[in-house]
């Protein structure tokens, strides 16, 4: 899981720093490839608004479900 320290990690997708009651996600590594777009969100972590208002999120949570073998079932 990214190492996620309020006041100090930058959001992987705006740069700005990451607040003590910022609501935000965090990602284990899931993408290897330096040229997959969703690189972008592995092993790091980013604000929720921009996570959520990133056209690729919906197909991040997929594939990191997918590749993480996460059952949403449970």
């Amino acid at each position: 899981m990214a190492l996620v320290i309020l006041g100090a990690t930058k959001c992987s997708i705006c740069e700005k720093i990451i607040y003590d009651g910022d609501k935000y996600q965090k990602f284990a590594p899931f993408i290897a490839n330096k040229d997959d777009p969703l690189r972008i969100f592995s092993d790091a972590a980013c604000h929720d608004d921009c996570f959520y208002d990133h056209p690729l999120a919906k197909e991040a949570i997929i594939r990191y479900k997918e590749i993480r073998g996460i059952d949403k079932s449970r």
